[in-house]
């Protein structure tokens, strides 16, 4: 039979739940694996500022920003030994949780890559709230989240893939002219 409109949402809001959810469990799997040996065969080279971009690309596409998002690209030539696809899961993390916390405003979420002393850098920042500090303390724990329909997984296995590239992943309050806020970097 031919659904109603309401059915229809309905059906939609269904799909959703359960791609939500199964990406909710590829996420742990991925995560349980064992670890990576030691000796694995290194990681062709990624450009940064290039593997950021088409992620974010990605993301735009499906959650257009206008004004309210900024990219920063100052990684130059910098590549990293990780995994594409892994790299744009953590940015897709990121980039959600500051497109739900972040204002309106132009400039309100900031995508930045640098070299800071060798080092490749990614920030994604947003100008939403202070994060309290008892949520703070767990925000990179598994099932730690404030918001009702979040799994409190993503920070998690964002660092944890992270870690697997020797990386690291860390929450600082900074401030982006004139205005605080929160930077994942």
């Amino acid at each position: 039979d031919e659904a109603t409109p309401a059915q229809r949402h309905l059906i939609g809001l269904i799909e959703q739940n359960v791609r939500r959810l199964n990406r909710t469990v590829d996420d742990v799997l991925e995560t349980a694996r064992t670890p990576w040996p030691d000796h694995q065969p290194p990681l062709p080279a990624l450009p940064l500022d290039q593997a950021v971009d088409d992620a974010l690309a990605d993301w735009l596409r499906q959650r257009p920003q206008g004004a309210r998002l900024q990219r920063d690209a100052r990684a130059g030539e910098a590549t990293i030994a990780f995994d594409p696809e892994h790299l744009r899961r953590v940015l897709v993390n990121l980039l959600d949780n500051a497109d739900r916390h972040a204002s309106a405003a132009a400039g309100a979420i900031r995508v930045e890559t640098a070299v800071d002393g060798g080092q490749a850098r990614l920030t994604v920042w947003s100008d939403g709230d202070d994060i309290p500090a008892p949520v703070r303390e767990h925000l990179f724990e598994p099932f730690a989240s404030s918001y009702s329909r979040s799994s409190g997984l993503g920070l998690y296995l964002s660092r944890e893939l992270c870690q697997r590239y020797h990386a690291d992943l860390g929450h600082e309050r900074t401030v982006r002219d004139g205005r605080e806020g929160n930077a994942f970097v």
